[in-house]
Order: structure tokens, then C-alpha cells, then sequence
């Protein structure tokens, strides 16, 4: 199986399927990690308002030297500004705090609060070009459900937690029956994953690390990903998933390890129950 470094979102745009992630990057480690990041290859910068990194993100954009044009940033809307209606004012401070003009792509965080009201601003922001492509992260398949039968512009991307533990197969579908890209966050599992015997082995198998095995996997899955790493040789490491084949008894393999519980610590469904509670449409 083949897989093209780039995939086309729903709405035209096209991105690469490996990203750089932020979350947990502090200070000078994460503006470094952007210009460590582009000198390995990426174009992809994934960062949020929560992550109370994007000053130093966007700092790392400016010190790196690339074009602008050439670089894909994301960023994303955190719940309580959603519940609190501070959603476009978020959004022009994040822009403020990245020091750019505009954003490749903004995301709802989580869906909680109201929803449909946050989506009309992200639309309203899109047609007024401040924001290439508008997405969603952790909506399961009812929440999605409740969105597109409400929105004028379908999500582009839905970013979940994905990783050979904790898989969200239905959520993956559902997505791609909608022409929504699924992506990983924390594809790797924290680093927790990369342990296990059976990558262990895999990666003796096709001569690649287990976090290369593992991102292989989510590839031939359909999803695009998010590796978070500050390690130079590491980020090179994870862009570095396209010259092997899984093959089919070696992905089925990897879909034994599903348990259903996530890289937090508790099943997934009482989280999600409660997200279903607590949001409005």
C-alpha cells in the first residue's frame, strides 16, 4: 500500500499526514522544537490556546526562516471560552500570541458548551479568511452527527486520541464515511505503547523503531497524525514512516491490543457520557 506523504481535505486543501504536536512543550524547549521541527521536514505546526505555548511557537516560526506559505499552523478553541461566548475574541488573541495574520486551521477543542454557536463563529472567521480550514478535536460520532445537521461547512479534520490501546475504530468510520480526515493525537500512547512485545517485535521484523511501527499503523488506518517530540532525532525519526508496508496479518496484529481505556487512565465511555451532558447544540 502505497501512501502519499500529503492527503486533501474535504475542502480542497491539502496537508501532510505527519504533523509536529505541542502539547506539554514549554518556553524555549517548544520554540526550539518548531525550528528543529522544520529542519527535519515538517510543515505542519499543531498548537492550542490551552497548551499556553503559542507566544514561543510562534517566536520559533519567525526564527526558523521559512515562509510563511510553506508552513501549515493550527491552533485551537479551548471549552471554557466556548461556554463563556469568548470564542472570536479567543481567536484574534491566539493570532496575537502567534504573531500571524491567520491560521491553516482552527479546531473546537472538545464539544462541550455550545457547539453550533462556536461553529458559526469558526465559519464566520473562515469566509472573512482568517482561517483556511475549520475542524473539530474529540467529537465521537454523536456529536458529529448533531453538528453536520447544523453546520454550513462540514469539519475538515476530527483530531482524537488514538493509539494502539485506546484505537476509536467506530469514531475512525464514522469520519471517514463523512469525508472527515481522522488524526491521532497522542498516536503513540504517551510513549507507553513503544514497549510492548509485539512492536518490539514488529519493529525487528521491518528494521524501523516501534513509534515508527506504530505511526505506520495509524497511516494505513487513514488517519494523519501528531507525534509530539522536542528530540531532534526523534522528529526525524517520526517523518520517516513511508519507505515499509505493514503487512495485513501485522495490522491485525496491532488491533489485538485494543482495551478501551484511555491514555488518562479511565474507560473511555464515562468520559465521553459525560462530554454528551454537558454539550449543547
Amino acid at each position: 500500500m502505497k501512501i502519499e506523504k500529503t492527503i486533501k481535505l474535504n475542502n480542497g486543501t491539502e496537508i501532510d499526514r505527519v504533523g509536529l504536536g505541542f502539547w506539554e512543550s514549554r518556553g524555549s524547549e517548544a520554540e526550539d522544537a518548531v525550528c528543529y521541527g522544520i529542519e527535519a521536514g515538517y510543515r505542519r505546526i499543531d498548537t492550542a490556546a490551552y497548551y499556553k505555548n503559542e507566544p514561543e511557537v510562534g517566536t520559533g516560526i519567525r526564527k526558523c526562516g521559512i515562509d510563511r506559505k510553506e508552513l501549515f499552523v493550527a491552533t485551537k478553541l479551548w471549552y471554557t471560552d466556548m461556554c463563556e461566548g469568548r470564542q472570536e475574541e479567543t481567536f484574534y488573541r491566539s493570532l496575537e500570541r502567534l504573531g500571524l495574520d491567520y491560521v491553516d486551521m482552527y479546531y473546537l477543542h472538545w464539544p462541550i458548551g455550545e457547539v453550533t454557536k462556536s461553529w458559526r463563529v469558526l465559519e464566520k472567521l473562515c469566509e472573512a479568511g482568517k482561517i483556511r480550514t475549520i475542524s473539530v478535536c474529540n467529537f465521537q460520532p454523536v456529536h458529529l452527527q448533531k453538528l453536520l445537521a447544523k453546520a454550513n461547512i462540514c469539519p475538515a479534520v476530527n483530531q482524537i486520541e488514538s493509539n494502539p490501546h485506546f484505537q476509536q475504530n467506530a469514531a475512525v468510520e464514522f469520519c471517514q464515511r463523512e469525508g472527515i480526515v481522522p488524526e491521532a493525537w497522542g498516536p503513540l500512547g504517551k510513549g507507553s505503547d513503544l514497549s510492548l512485545p509485539l512492536l518490539v517485535q514488529l519493529a525487528q521484523k521491518y528494521e524501523k523503531t516501534p513509534a515508527q511501527i506504530i505511526l505506520r499503523w495509524h497511516l494505513q488506518r487513514g488517519l494523519t497524525v501528531i507525534p509530539k517530540s522536542v528530540n531532534p532525532d526523534r522528529m526525524a525519526q517520526n517523518l520517516d514512516v513511508f519507505d515499509f508496508e505493514l503487512e495485513e496479518k501485522d495490522m491485525d496484529a496491532i488491533y489485538t491490543l485494543e482495551t478501551g481505556v484511555t491514555k488518562r487512565g479511565y474507560p473511555a465511555q464515562y468520559r465521553y457520557d459525560a462530554v454528551c451532558a454537558e454539550t449543547e447544540f
